[in-house]
């Protein structure tokens, strides 16, 4: 116990999961694991895609699986150093610092085991539609797209996500208008933006992104077909229109039973730990 609570161990252990995570980034940067490991593993659950997934992608997911061994061990470093504070708060006077810093200890024990929990329970699916494109949803839900309503320049459809800058895309003028339907009954008809999800009976509906749906297109990459956000000056890039793409969305369907507690700890843990520096450093101040 001794040694599982100790400083070297928890020293080795980041060092092992850090090592661990450059060489999955390395992994990443191939091009047979590049897409298997930046989006396929981000579009599903931990545990679903190792049952679906796991078994046609077998480096990528031994490489998960040690990740997670790793990061066992680092949380049980931290269940011992913890039960090891519990200890010594009985012994001595029990004062406001010792106090905060137990509370610290647990609290942040607790978001490190809700977050691992958020990736093996739950829902969580992505889906590309384009307009009247359907999904299917538990519960005997269907998502409808009834309109698709992109105003920026049709290039950016093309782009990465991340070099669409605020001037050339207006996320309020942009959006899609969904219905959740059951049966014939709608249950729900909403617009859908950037950061304004929709929350339906716990499953939060997110807009992704939205991109070119039309067939055989293939991305050029973030600086192609948008005049807008730059192309190559050596080789100008063809002007795109809105008959050259078919708009479609991308959209994310979550549902984490623990969202809402994980949110209300993690801000509790923030202020523990700032009272906790606060109460330090106004004892330093009066030595």
């Amino acid at each position: 116990m001794k040694t599982l609570s100790s400083l070297r161990f928890m020293v080795i252990s980041t060092s092992a999961l850090v090592c661990w995570l450059i060489f999955g980034a390395v992994l990443g940067k191939t091009d047979a694991f590049r897409l298997v490991i930046l989006r396929q593993m981000n579009n599903a659950l931990i545990r679903d895609w190792i049952l679906q997934e796991g078994t046609k992608n077998s480096i990528p997911c031994l490489w998960l699986i040690v990740l997670i061994l790793i990061a066992g061990l680092l949380l049980v470093n931290m269940v011992f150093c913890t039960w090891n504070k519990l200890l010594n708060f009985g012994r001595g006077r029990a004062r406001l610092s010792k106090i905060l810093l137990l509370a610290v200890h647990i609290l942040f024990f607790v978001i490190v085991l809700m977050h691992g929990i958020s990736f093996i329970w739950g829902y969580k699916e992505k889906a590309d539609l384009v307009e009247n494109g359907t999904f299917s949803m538990p519960g005997d839900l269907m998502l409808k797209v009834d309109e698709i309503r992109f105003t920026d320049d049709p290039g950016m459809l093309r782009m990465d996500r991340h070099a669409r800058t605020k001037d050339a895309f207006h996320w309020e003028e942009n959006y899609v208008r969904v219905s959740l339907m059951q049966g014939e009954d709608v249950l729900l008809s909403r617009k859908l933006r950037h950061m304004a999800p929709i929350k339906f009976k716990g499953t939060q509906i997110s807009l992704f992104k939205f991109s070119d749906l039309s067939p055989g297109n293939q991305r050029t990459g973030k600086k192609g077909g948008c005049r807008i956000c730059g192309g190559h000056e050596d080789k100008p890039q063809k002007k795109i229109t809105l008959q050259d793409v078919r708009p479609g969305v991308n959209l994310v369907f979550t549902r984490n039973p623990i969202g809402s507690a994980f949110f209300w700890i993690y801000g509790f843990f923030v202020l523990t730990t700032g009272c906790y520096l606060i109460l330090l450093r106004s004892r330093k101040g009066e030595k």
